[in-house]
């Protein structure tokens, strides 16, 4: 499997389960970007998110991959610093006290260890704002999505890459 295709599917496991089949084919119509891109937005009946006519139900995935795109940079500064990090599990730990930062956007004090990993968070949570979720639903997509970068940093770098290298297309 390609990159686009294997990570697709490793963060719709966990963010967007039902979206899981489809998500490489999202992936790669994110990326091509244009009509293929817009096909992931369109609005059906009732105003919903279609994300290849999924009739009244949102489409969560496109919206993942918008914010990752969005928030590339971020993203990719989270995943260069995480070898600097002690582990995995105290990055789990202290993510879970992101969620009021976020909400309260308090500022990083400088020479915070965990400022790529707060800010890679916040970049992500506040692009999906635009999804039909309610706040709590976001803050775990935002989450989820960070976990899944953080269990391999190498390998989602070239990920996060190519789909932030979209974000204008």
């Amino acid at each position: 499997m390609d990159v686009l295709s294997t990570w697709s599917v490793r963060i719709a496991e966990d963010v967007a389960p039902d979206e899981v089949d489809l998500a490489p084919v999202m992936a790669r119509a994110y990326v091509a970007g244009g009509a293929a891109r817009k096909d992931l937005f369109r609005q059906t009946r009732g105003n919903a998110s279609g994300g290849f006519g999924a009739g009244q139900v949102t489409a969560v995935f496109p919206w993942v991959l918008q914010s990752l795109a969005v928030a590339a940079p971020a993203i990719s500064a989270m995943l260069a610093a995480t070898p600097y990090l002690k582990d995995f599990v105290s990055i789990v730990k202290d993510a879970l006290d992101i969620r009021a930062s976020i909400k309260d956007e308090t500022v990083v004090p400088t020479g915070d260890r965990y400022a790529p990993l707060r800010e890679a968070m916040a970049a992500v949570r506040s692009e999906l704002d635009a999804v039909p979720l309610t706040e709590d639903q976001r803050d775990l997509i935002a989450y989820r999505v960070m976990c899944v970068l953080l269990e391999s940093p190498t390998g989602a770098t070239e990920f996060v890459q190519t789909v932030g290298e979209t974000v204008d297309g």
